[in-house]
């Protein structure tokens, strides 16, 4: 998690700066960011219904549902780097989905392995895997 979390808190707090550096225009960057948050949000939305459906019809884990997006992101860092032209459009749509639906997927994993006695705490405890992986990046970064 502190590599999923880690590094699409990273992108989403520089996203910004990345299109400015390769030359997008102030609209192009607007628009990174709410492609950003859009993405963000349906995969938050569209993740945990997924995985339910995976779980009920084929028995697969929400782990491998983590591993996947895991992957994804790593898929969309690797075209946010890559440089093509436009190419951040790509690699938003993928870091944002991607980062959001490991949110519901963290919350119904913790819920699964610990029960909702203490949830919130327990949330709130692994959640630390974001600013922790964020501030790796940015060490790494700079």
């Amino acid at each position: 998690m502190i590599c999923g979390l880690g590094t699409g808190m990273a992108t989403i707090d520089n996203i910004s700066q990345v299109g400015d550096s390769l030359g997008y225009t102030t609209i192009e960057i607007n628009s990174l960011v709410a492609l950003l948050c859009i993405w963000s949000f349906l995969g938050r939305f569209i993740s945990g219904h997924v995985s339910d459906i995976f779980l009920q019809r084929s028995g697969l884990a929400r782990p491998l549902f983590v591993a996947i997006t895991q992957a994804a992101l790593a898929v969309g860092l690797i075209v946010i780097a890559s440089g093509f032209p436009k190419n951040l459009y790509v690699g938003t749509i993928l870091v944002g989905a991607c980062y959001g639906s490991q949110w519901p997927l963290l919350t119904t994993i913790i819920s699964e392995i610990f029960g909702v006695t203490h949830l919130g705490t327990l949330f709130n405890t692994i959640i630390i895997a974001s600013p922790i992986g964020s501030l790796m990046r940015q060490i790494n970064w700079h």
